[in-house]
């Protein structure tokens, strides 16, 4: 019976030993791999040549689609959206500048 007692002792430390190992290795593995994908979304993308043409066809869209699809987009009718252009621009609140219009 003395010798069941210090076995039962050594397989239960050899187990937690082993499922912390498990553990570990588990955990550098996931290291590795996040490692891995971080390195790969650092890619250098294309440069946008066209994007302040791809943006004024975006905004024409919105636009061009009618008023349901307007006002789902931007929460307001085109006529209250130019007004509100108009009124930011007189009080020289907003600007237009080169990356960036006002209706944007």
């Amino acid at each position: 019976m003395d010798d069941k007692i210090p076995a039962t002792i050594l397989g239960a430390a050899v187990s937690v030993l082993a499922v912390g190992h498990l553990i570990m290795e588990y955990y550098k593995l996931r290291v590795r791999t996040r490692s891995i994908s971080r390195i790969s979304d650092h890619i250098p993308r294309q440069p946008y040549i066209d994007r302040a043409y791809l943006r004024e066809i975006y905004m024409n869209s919105l636009i061009c689609r009618g008023d349901i699809n307007y006002i789902d987009q931007i929460r307001m009718k085109p006529v209250a959206f130019y007004e509100l252009c108009n009124i930011l621009t007189r009080y020289n609140l907003v600007r237009q500048s080169k990356n960036m219009s006002i209706k944007e």
